[in-house]
């Protein structure tokens, strides 16, 4: 898993979260296995943190210092039931309870199968 690019920590990931030291880090591609296990954490940066990068940076470690990496296996959890696993009935009671599908998207007029309409609904930023 990459500590900068994947989703690992939150919703989002660091990159998208922290875009000005995205920016400026050496090595974008490095895995949360190479950064977390040494102390300071092991990232480089191209010039020297001040001001809100620096802010920013304390920000990353303050949330990553109690991470605690462990041999298992990584699992997808889907966050609309409790239990973490992905029900047709949760994805349903999300879609009619929420604004997650605009009615005056262009896709709804594509003549193109319903599930794949729902799926562009669902991952489009509108």
């Amino acid at each position: 898993m990459r500590f900068w690019e994947d989703v690992w920590m939150g919703a989002r990931s660091l990159k998208d979260c922290f875009p000005s030291l995205y920016s400026i880090v050496r090595k974008k591609s490095t895995t949360v296995k190479s950064v977390l296990p040494s102390t300071p954490l092991n990232v480089a940066f191209r010039r020297s943190l001040v001001g809100v990068n620096l802010q920013a940076w304390h920000a990353i470690v303050a949330m990553v210092m109690n991470v605690q990496l462990t041999n298992q296996s990584d699992t997808l959890v889907c966050g609309l039931h409790q239990n973490g696993r992905f029900s047709v009935h949760s994805m349903y009671t999300t879609l009619m309870t929420s604004l997650v599908l605009p009615c005056n998207m262009q896709i709804w007029k594509l003549k193109i199968p319903l599930k794949i309409k729902f799926l562009c609904g669902i991952f489009s930023k509108e």
